[in-house]
């Protein structure tokens, strides 16, 4: 179920249509309605329902003016799927729903296409997860894997696995592996309670810090996520 009609137009500029779509009786944006019109074109069922309706279909803090429902991706891993892809993030027991929502909109932003989950990672497609995604959800692929799937993937891929943690090469020296090695990178990052697991540590490539003052012992995973994603994309474009 995707809330607001910023998703749904996401859909719709994506190709993707739902199955079943509500919208508000009145009210909404000239371009929401031609969203609407072009879905029922296809045959989508539009229901025009109150603004009570609305509040007791969503479980959003603020009405949405529509809400859609649309098939629910597959998530199993599919190797060939994933070894197209030059950039990949692997987010490792991310359970918080709002913290996934949020990684996936910048992993959209910053050219990382691929989202690999691996362990007790937050149902991607829970609608605290869709709203946090602010639309993003529709412009990634994602799978679920173990360990092992991605050390496979990245033997096959040759691909540099970078790995999030407190101790461990500055942001600022690793232009250069970024820059100089055109083969795919896997970013690894883990939940703010236990970091990246000692396995998935162990088949890093390379392990990033980002350097901040004493005081903070460390970062929220969305804003880690963002900061290294927006590094490794402007190393990647120089």
């Amino acid at each position: 179920m995707v809330e607001g009609v910023r998703g749904i137009e996401e859909a719709h500029k994506r190709g993707i249509v739902p199955t079943k779509v509500f919208a508000l009786m009145s009210g909404l944006p000239l371009r929401v309605e031609r969203t609407l019109d072009a879905f029922a074109s296809a045959g989508v069922a539009i229901t025009r329902i109150s603004v009570p309706e609305m509040r007791r279909l969503s479980d959003a803090d603020s009405s949405p003016g529509a809400l859609a429902l649309f098939r629910r991706p597959d998530q199993r891993f599919d190797a060939d799927v994933a070894a197209n892809h030059s950039r990949a993030l692997v987010l490792d027991t991310v359970a918080d729903p709002g913290n996934l929502g949020a990684i996936i909109r910048s992993a959209v932003a910053f050219g990382f296409r691929l989202v690999l989950l691996v362990g007790d990672c937050a149902d991607p497609f829970a609608p605290k997860v869709i709203r946090a995604t602010a639309g993003a959800i529709f412009g990634v692929s994602i799978m679920r894997l173990n360990v092992s799937g991605l050390k496979d993937l990245a033997r096959r891929t040759n691909a540099i696995i970078i790995s999030a943690q407190p101790r461990g090469e500055k942001l600022a020296d690793s232009t250069n592996l970024v820059r100089a090695q055109q083969r795919p990178i896997y970013l690894v990052l883990g939940s703010e309670a236990h970091g990246v697991s000692p396995e998935l540590m162990s088949i890093a490539t390379a392990r990033l810090t980002i350097p901040h003052e004493g005081d903070v012992e460390s970062l929220n995973v969305v804003v880690a996520a963002g900061i290294l994603m927006s590094h490794i994309f402007n190393a990647g474009r120089s």
